[in-house]
């Protein structure tokens, strides 16, 4: 492959999106997607056994609060 001309500048960052200074949401169709790094993020379980939850943003978690199909479950305090 050969060198661009010299003396192009190119403005573009080839690299991952996730660089360690943001979080992604992982629901597909998040309108946000790409959080700032500190950004608090919520943690659903899948319904679909061997398969692993996700982490989505604070709209994302109240949308999935507010479906019907969504299960509950209860939280479980200890005590010592």
């Amino acid at each position: 492959m050969s060198e661009p001309d010299g003396g192009a500048e190119y403005s573009a960052d080839f690299t991952d999106v996730n660089t360690g200074k943001t979080v992604v949401c992982d629901r597909e169709s998040c309108g946000t997607t790409v959080f700032p790094l500190g950004t608090e993020m919520f943690y659903l379980h899948s319904n679909e056994p061997g398969i692993p939850g996700c982490k989505v943003c604070e709209q994302c978690y109240r949308y999935y609060q507010q479906k019907t199909t969504t299960k509950h479950r209860g939280i479980i305090l200890f005590h010592s």
